[in-house]
């Protein structure tokens, strides 16, 4: 079984903003888990996560390695929290349409 939601957002280029609409499904399992995951566990320990950051910077978090292991750098945990829920939302989900608004200036 699939819901069918919407999603307003705006594609941010150099010089302009164009608002978008998004219609998708995506199955009740998916956002279940997705909701909770952002409910449950990603708001509670937010400020938890922030002030370990704050307190000893480096120590958690992930190690990622870019361009064939030549520049390794450090990912906060809160930066994979943002992460992790932003996979979480869009796993399976199927785009039915995309609507563009009018591009507009960004001064």
């Amino acid at each position: 079984m699939r819901l069918t939601l919407k999603e307003r957002g705006e594609i941010w280029e150099r010089e302009t903003v164009t608002p978008y609409t998004d219609t998708y499904t995506q199955p009740i399992f998916n956002f279940l888990v997705a909701w909770a995951y952002h409910h449950l566990y990603e708001r509670p320990t937010l400020r938890i996560w922030l002030w370990i950051e704050k307190k000893w910077p480096g120590k958690f978090g992930e190690e990622w390695v870019m361009d064939g292991g030549e520049e390794v750098f450090h990912v906060p945990p809160t930066n994979v929290q943002d992460l992790r829920c932003y996979n979480l939302n869009h796993k399976n989900r199927i785009r039915l349409a995309r609507v563009l608004g009018e591009p507009t200036n960004r001064s």
